[in-house]
């Protein structure tokens, strides 16, 4: 089963990860990438939800998660 940990990102895909948290109005924009060593498991603050995406939101996440090598996951404050 293969282990997943925060990406390790430079600056120029910083910089994109930013743009699209911003083109797409999010709180936070986390990325993953697949690792051989055992990471310790993130669990967000319970004051974070898992954003809703359009479909067209999700098609844009999708081509910056090919072209960084990573998995995104959009998460939004919760009302409350």
């Amino acid at each position: 089963m293969p282990h997943w940990k925060l990406a390790e990102l430079d600056n120029e895909q910083l910089a994109i990860v930013h743009e699209a948290e911003q083109s797409l109005h999010l709180d936070y924009l986390l990325l993953y990438r697949e690792s051989d060593a055992h990471a310790a498991a993130f669990r967000p603050p319970p004051e974070l939800r898992f954003a809703r995406l359009s479909d067209s939101e999700m098609e844009c996440l999708q081509g910056m998660e090919k072209n960084l090598g990573a998995v995104a996951i959009a998460y939004e404050r919760a009302a409350g």
